[in-house]
């Protein structure tokens, strides 16, 4: 049971989805892992909740080496769409 607002509420008699977005391969500061972070984090909820799990995975996957992958993503934020940017 959960308390929201004062009133208890079970999770488990609601449909609910995760949805995210978590990147694995080379890690900053621990070296390579083979779940990022955010998947972590979506497992705990989906295990508390009952919840579906969503990954969200880019069309073009990043480079698994994490300066490479930076890069990467710092490139792709200043080409995009900007039908994006409203």
């Amino acid at each position: 049971m959960s308390s929201l607002g004062g009133k208890k509420e079970s999770y488990k008699d609601k449909k609910s989805l995760v949805i995210y977005f978590s990147r694995a391969d080379e890690n900053y500061s621990v070296g390579y892992i083979d779940k990022g972070n955010t998947e972590v984090i979506a497992e705990y909820i989906k295990d508390i909740t009952g919840a579906d799990l969503f990954k969200v995975e880019p069309a073009k996957p990043y480079n698994s080496v994490y300066n490479i992958c930076i890069e990467e993503a710092k490139q792709r934020q200043a080409n995009r769409d900007s039908t994006y940017n409203r």
